[in-house]
């Protein structure tokens, strides 16, 4: 074999052209030992070829391994929300069978009962959402035997997740689907059971009020490779705006006007204008969804809108039921691609920027695709009766298990 060395005794592989330490040249490495004869040769691991080197293959020797004598559990994160980094600590809950998943159904039931009530009851527990090592520290107070990861997998069953909160809105009005079916009706081009007629109109109406028109202080940074776009966090304040829109549920288009602020008057006067749009003035009936604001209140504005306008028909929205107003998918686009993030240093600035967008958008204006039925929302109403039943009676259950018993736990007796 040919070696070459250079100034500081090293000696170099011609064939991997490397330079190689003389502590780690093949000639120094410990010899591999001779098998006695008759041996049978030993069969190769792997059938791959040889990847062709001037190293010799070194022996390597598998260690064996012990059997853990302790049960190693992951540390919750601080915040509580979700589990951090695999680091310490040491599990002082027995590995029995509750944790190879053979735990008895009651337990079961009882770990997910805890998972779903709420932090702040009659334990004085101070948190605003659990996670899955509160529930573990509840359930070891109840003499329960359960480790951490027993715990995690009986709520993945479930897709139980305590850590995770929305906002929710619950459907109050005992008229709901009476008040809301004539809405959906219109968005399907029926009224009373009958169809609508060619030169019958829908109009969606509501505003967004108390619109700010904040400057930033610093001038933001576009979006770059590997950076997002930036915007200046301080502000100064130049005033409020309010921004009254309709839209036509059957063509896409929207009419608007910005306001110094909401009201009967303002509202009444936008839309006047609205329908003195000449594809407007020609319409027989003209249905207006609205909600409960005050500027449209049920009790005061039919009367009044129809002494002023012969053919608006106003149909309200029952309470808590924005959700069903057509207008409020354009106002989420507005609020998308037009205002965030807010940088106006003035309120005629941010007037513009509305109106501009208005225009842009009627120029491509279509139809949203309303598919949801008063079929649909019944149903709904009947699964929310269910869910409050079915919660009732999960509270009663939820109750009984936490009565103390007279002797130990049933996870304890085996």
């Amino acid at each position: 074999m040919i070696q070459l060395s250079d100034a500081y005794g090293r000696s170099r592989c011609p064939c991997l052209n490397r330079t190689i330490s003389p502590s780690l040249h093949p000639s120094n490495l410990p010899k591999r030992a001779v098998s006695p004869p008759n041996t049978p040769p030993r069969p190769s691991r792997s059938v791959a070829p040889a990847w062709p080197s001037a190293w010799r293959s070194i022996q390597t020797f598998r260690t064996p391994r012990s059997a853990p004598a302790v049960a190693w559990m992951l540390k919750p994160s601080t915040s509580g929300a979700a589990v951090g980094p695999p680091k310490a600590g040491l599990s002082l809950m027995p590995r029995g069978p509750e944790g190879r998943g053979l735990s008895p159904p009651e337990t079961t039931t009882l770990v997910k009962a805890l998972a779903c009530e709420r932090p702040t009851d009659t334990q004085r527990r101070p948190l605003a959402r659990l996670s899955v090592f509160d529930v573990c520290q509840r359930a070891w107070q109840l003499g329960l035997t359960l480790s951490y990861s027993t715990v995690w997998r009986r709520l993945a069953e479930d897709a139980l997740r305590p850590w995770l909160q929305e906002q929710w809105l619950f459907p109050r009005d005992p008229r709901f689907l009476e008040k809301a079916s004539p809405v959906l009706e219109l968005y399907h081009r029926r009224w009373q059971g009958e169809p609508l007629g060619p030169k019958d109109v829908v109009l969606c109406a509501d505003e967004m009020t108390n619109l700010q028109a904040l400057s930033r202080i610093h001038q933001g940074l576009p979006p770059a490779s590997g950076r997002r776009g930036r915007y200046e966090f301080e502000y100064e304040r130049h005033g409020t705006v309010c921004y009254l829109a309709f839209l036509e549920v059957f063509t896409g288009r929207i009419y608007g006007e910005v306001t110094e602020q909401n009201g009967i008057v303002p509202f009444e006067r936008a839309l006047g204008h609205c329908v003195q749009q000449a594809h407007l003035a020609r319409a027989t009936r003209i249905f207006l969804i609205l909600d409960n604001g005050c500027a449209h209140h049920p009790s005061t504005s039919p009367r009044r809108l129809r002494e002023q306008f012969p053919q608006i028909h106003a149909v309200h929205l029952p309470t808590h039921a924005s959700w069903l107003n057509q207008i409020e998918i354009f106002f989420s686009i507005v609020r998308r691609k037009a205002l965030t993030p807010a940088d106006f240093d003035s309120k005629a600035a941010l007037r513009t920027r509305l109106l501009q967008f208005q225009r842009c958008y009627n120029e491509r204006a279509e139809p949203f695709s309303w598919n949801y039925t008063q079929e649909q929302l019944a149903a709904y109403l009947e699964r929310v009766a269910a869910h409050e039943q079915e919660y009732a009676e999960r509270q009663q259950r939820l109750e009984t298990l936490r009565q103390p018993a007279s002797g130990p736990p049933h996870c304890l007796m085996n």
